[in-house]
C-alpha cells in the first residue's frame, strides 16, 4: 500500500474547530501554560481494585513533575460505560481522554464530540505517531482527519480454532490436516461417541459462531456501518452487504447442519455458557481471533493444554486500527496538555507499568529487565489483561512465564502487514441512519437462529430475513455506502 504523506502544515493557531462547520463547542483552546497545572480525567472501562487511589497518587508524583499534571483515573463497569460516558460528554461534563472502539466513534464523531487531532499529535505525540505508523493510523481515520489515538497492539487479525491439544493427542486427530471447520467434523463424531459430556464446538454470543468459522476463502473488509456493508475479494470495489452473499448462505447452510449434528450446545441461543464450558473443560474447540502470541495467553489461563489451527488468511481492516482508541471530547480544557500526556504514556515504561501492573514491590517484583512476577496484593490492583485498553503495550512488562520475545514476534508480524485497498475508508451512517437502525433491529431479531443453526428451515428463515432488511431500507445503505467510497477514492 502506498505510503499517505500528509500535507504540510502551519503551527498550531491559538484555536482551532474541531469539524467543519458547527460543534458543540465552536473553539477548543489549543495553548497550553504549562507552569499552570491541570487535572487530568482518564474514562475507559474495567476497574483495578482497592489500591487505585494509591497507584494514582503514586502516578501524580510522577506527573507533576513531568508535566505539572494530576492524573484522575476513572475506571467504569463494562456493563454502563458506554451510557455514562455518553450522558457525561451530552451533558457537558469535563472530561479529558475517553475510551472508546469502532463501534461508537463514527458516530461520536457526527455528533462533533472528539476534538480533531492530527495537528495535535503532529505537535505534541510525535513519538506516538511514528510509533503507529502512517498507514496504520489512516485506518483510524474518517473522512482522512484523525479522532482518536489507536492502541499500539496486533495490527492484523485472522480466525483461528483453538483446541484441546491433550484430546486431539488422545485419538490421534491429525490437526495438520485442518483447514477448515468442516474438516472437523470427522472428530466431532469420534467426540460424540467418546466424550458424551463434551461440546464439541463451543459457541457463544460474542463472535465463537458456526457461521463465523465457515469460510469459503473469501475475505471481507469491515468499513464500520453496523456490520451491514463491507468489501470482499470477490467483487473488487462493490460494497456489498455479507448477509445476502453466497459465502453467508453457506455458512447458514453449515450452522444448520452443526446444530443437526448436535456439534454445539442445542440452547446456545437462549443461554451462554461459554466461559463456563471453558472452564470446566467441557469444550473441545472454538473460535478465537489469531496473532502470534494468543495461544501463549491462552494456554495461561486454562488447567489444560491448547492448540490452534489458522483457518482464514491475515488480513487488517478497520477493526484493527479501530479496535482501541482514546479521543480528547469537546469538554477537555486543555487538550494539549492531554495529548502531552499520551506521549508521555506511550513512550515511558515506568509511568506506563505503574498505571497497568501497580507499584513494585507492592504489587508485583522484577524477575528480569523486563519481566515480573505478580504479587498477593496484585489481587488488590488487577488489570492484568486489559492493557490493551490503554496505549503502548509493547513497552508492557511481561509477565513471569511468558515467552521474553512476545515483542519481537509481535512487532514482526505488524511490519509484515499488507494493508488492502479500502484501508482508510470508514462509512458515515450519518445520511441513513434510521435505515441502518431499522436494519439493526431485523439482525437482532434474526442473528441468533441463523447463526446458531436453531432455526426450524434456514431456507425459509434466511429468505424472511433478507425480506425484512430490505423493506428496512438496506439498498439505501449499500448506495450510501458505494456513494462515499467512490468519493473516498477519489482521494486517494
Amino acid at each position: 500500500m502506498k505510503k499517505r504523506i500528509l500535507c504540510a502544515v502551519t503551527a498550531l493557531a491559538a484555536a482551532v474547530s474541531m469539524t467543519a462547520g458547527c460543534s458543540k463547542q465552536e473553539t477548543t483552546a489549543m495553548k497550553d501554560d504549562q507552569s499552570q497545572p491541570y487535572e487530568i480525567e482518564w474514562y475507559f472501562p474495567g476497574s483495578f481494585g482497592a489500591d487505585q487511589d494509591m497507584v494514582n497518587e503514586k502516578a501524580n508524583e510522577y506527573l507533576k513533575e513531568k508535566l505539572n499534571v494530576t492524573l484522575k483515573l476513572m475506571p467504569l463497569d463494562w456493563g454502563v460505560y458506554v451510557s455514562k460516558t455518553s450522558n457525561m460528554i451530552n451533558s457537558g461534563e469535563k472530561m479529558d481522554l475517553v475510551w472508546t472502539d469502532i463501534s461508537h466513534l463514527p458516530n461520536y464523531v457526527n455528533q462533533q464530540i472528539p476534538v480533531q487531532i492530527d495537528e495535535l499529535m503532529d505537535e505534541y505525540a510525535p513519538e506516538t505517531k511514528a510509533m503507529l505508523g502512517e498507514d496504520f493510523l489512516e485506518g483510524a481515520k474518517i473522512d482522512h482527519k484523525l479522532y482518536a489515538i489507536p492502541a499500539n497492539k496486533e495490527k492484523a487479525h485472522g480466525t483461528t480454532i483453538v483446541y484441546r491439544k491433550d484430546i486431539a493427542d488422545k485419538y490421534g486427530f491429525d490437526m495438520s490436516k485442518v483447514h477448515t471447520i468442516e474438516d472437523m467434523y470427522p472428530y466431532f463424531d469420534i467426540l460424540k461417541e467418546k466424550e458424551p459430556g463434551m461440546v464439541c464446538f463451543g459457541a457463544n454470543h460474542s463472535g465463537s459462531t458456526p457461521v463465523s468459522v465457515t469460510s469459503d476463502g473469501i475475505n471481507f473488509y469491515n468499513v464500520g456501518g453496523a456490520d451491514l456493508v463491507m468489501f470482499s475479494d470477490s467483487e473488487p470495489d462493490k460494497i456489498i452487504c455479507k448477509y445476502e452473499s453466497e459465502s453467508y448462505k453457506n455458512a447458514v447452510k453449515n450452522a444448520a447442519y452443526m446444530h443437526e449434528k448436535g456439534y454445539i450446545d442445542p440452547d446456545v441461543a437462549i443461554k451462554d455458557n461459554f466461559s463456563e464450558l471453558k472452564t470446566n473443560g467441557d469444550v473441545f474447540c472454538w473460535k478465537d481471533v489469531y496473532h502470534p502470541t494468543k495461544l501463549e495467553e491462552l494456554n495461561k489461563s486454562y488447567d489444560y493444554e491448547l492448540g490452534q489451527v489458522l483457518i482464514t488468511d491475515i488480513t487488517s481492516d478497520a477493526t484493527d486500527a479501530m479496535g482501541s482508541l482514546l479521543y480528547i471530547p469537546y469538554t477537555c480544557e486543555n487538550p494539549v496538555r492531554v495529548m502531552k500526556f499520551v506521549e508521555l504514556f506511550n513512550t515511558d515504561p515506568y509511568l506506563n507499568n505503574l498505571i497497568n501492573f501497580g507499584i513494585e514491590g507492592v504489587h508485583y517484583e522484577k524477575t528480569g529487565e523486563n519481566t515480573i512476577k505478580t504479587l498477593d496484593k496484585i489481587n488488590d490492583y488487577d488489570f492484568v489483561g486489559s492493557q490493551w485498553e490503554l496505549g503502548n503495550t509493547m513497552i508492557n512488562y511481561i509477565l513471569d512465564g511468558y515467552s521474553t520475545d512476545r515483542y519481537e514476534k509481535l512487532n514482526a508480524f505488524n511490519d509484515e502487514i499488507e494493508y488492502s485497498k479500502y484501508y482508510g475508508f470508514m462509512f458515515n451512517m450519518e445520511e441513513v441512519d434510521t435505515e441502518v437502525t431499522a436494519c439493526q433491529s431485523v439482525v437482532s431479531e434474526y442473528w441468533k437462529n441463523l447463526d446458531f443453526g436453531s432455526a426450524a428451515d434456514w431456507e425459509t428463515e434466511l429468505a424472511g430475513f433478507l425480506d425484512k432488511l430490505n423493506k428496512a431500507g438496506l439498498e439505501d445503505v449499500k448506495a450510501a455506502a458505494q456513494r462515499q467510497y467512490d468519493e473516498w477514492k477519489k482521494t486517494e
